[in-house]
């Protein structure tokens, strides 16, 4: 009688096997990682389109004054003295003064947002206003609202041009009596200065395909040693409904002094708060070609296309200022200078400044 075979795999068999499936993986992986924040960088663009059109949209209905600012969308919540016991349901739309994100979600994206304004906050991060990059939490800041009303949550992913929402003198300023502290005018640093009678008007900013409207950032961070610019990363958010500076939704932009950009510093790990997208392809136009590893911005432009920035073209002022801008070489971080000394060389950079030692924004 015939003995049946059994057949089994031997040990070399075994181990060629799992080494072919490892080599597989390996090769497979950084592709997929690829694919994957290729992914996360055409959503993060999809989000910034939407809310640049709402905004291009509110221009159009408000007689082209901007979002964002406390004399526009702002204002709602201004002249009038809400105190702490009231600070959780403020009206309208808006978190804060400079809360341009529930203004358009209120309005011409036609979002139910909650009466209650840490509820808003909350759905502020969510959906259709994050980035899919962005992964970072972080508890409030305090201010003057009672800390303990807001929770740790995600930052908000998206700044606006806090350059590009103040007034150019006090005279054409609004004035809200009940809230004499809010500064809405030349609040830049010393040696530079707006456009004269300069407002926050669509048509004032010049060429609106040329001018950054939103991009990846996270205004409210800090050093834990300001002098240090080395030091560790501490994150919080803004929740006071009369902040200063931007708030929790507007930023300098990435070309002024250091201890101003915020989230455009590239010590670690707060690269990633604004440089957070890496391009992740081929140079050199075959699939031979180097990859491109380098992190970039995600923005948006006031006429609602979108780009993948370079940190370095994310230096050059003219994107991120109203054109006539004056902007005083002291107050150009280092990274700027390199980066115009790159794009027109050091003669050409040299004939870029007046005889004020200031930078003009030219378009």
């Amino acid at each position: 009688m015939k003995q049946k075979r059994e057949f089994a795999f031997t040990l070399v068999e075994l181990l060629v096997v799992v080494s072919i499936i490892a080599l597989l993986i390996s090769i497979l992986l950084p592709s997929l990682q690829r694919a994957r924040d290729q992914a996360k960088q055409v959503k993060c663009l999809a989000h910034q389109s939407g809310l640049a059109k709402a905004a291009i949209t509110y221009t159009t209905e408000e007689n082209d004054w901007i979002p964002g600012s406390p004399g526009t969308t702002g204002s709602m919540l201004l002249g009038k003295d809400w105190g702490a016991a009231n600070v959780e349901n403020l009206p309208r739309n808006a978190v804060q003064i400079y809360d341009w994100m529930g203004a358009l979600a209120g309005g011409q994206m036609g979002f139910s947002l909650p009466a209650n304004r840490v509820e808003r906050w909350k759905q502020l991060v969510e959906g259709a206003f994050v980035c899919p990059s962005n992964r970072y939490t972080a508890p409030s800041w305090g201010g003057t609202d009672p800390q303990q009303l807001f929770p740790t949550q995600k930052l908000i992913s998206y700044n606006m041009m806090r350059n590009m929402i103040w007034w150019q003198n006090g005279d054409d300023a609004p004035e809200f009596a009940a809230n004499p502290g809010v500064n809405m005018f030349r609040n830049i640093p010393d040696g530079s200065d707006l456009p004269p009678g300069y407002a926050p008007k669509l048509t004032r900013l010049g060429t609106p395909s040329e001018k950054v409207f939103i991009s990846d950032g996270s205004r409210f961070t800090k050093l834990e040693n300001e002098s240090d610019l080395n030091s560790k990363v501490i994150l919080d958010y803004d929740a006071d409904w009369k902040a200063g500076y931007g708030g929790a939704f507007a930023d300098g932009g990435p070309t002024v002094q250091s201890q101003h950009t915020r989230s455009f510093r590239l010590n670690e790990p707060s690269k990633f708060f604004a440089y957070r997208h890496r391009k992740g392809r081929k140079t050199g136009g075959n699939s031979q070609g180097k990859l491109d590893k380098s992190n970039g911005l995600v923005t948006s432009y006031w006429d609602g296309h979108g780009e993948w920035m370079t940190a370095a073209k994310s230096r050059l002022p003219d994107r991120w200022w109203p054109k006539g801008t004056k902007i005083g070489f002291g107050d150009f971080n280092s990274r700027t200078i390199a980066a115009l000394i790159d794009n027109v060389g050091i003669g050409g950079y040299q004939s870029l400044f007046d005889s004020n030692n200031q930078y003009n924004v030219r378009r």
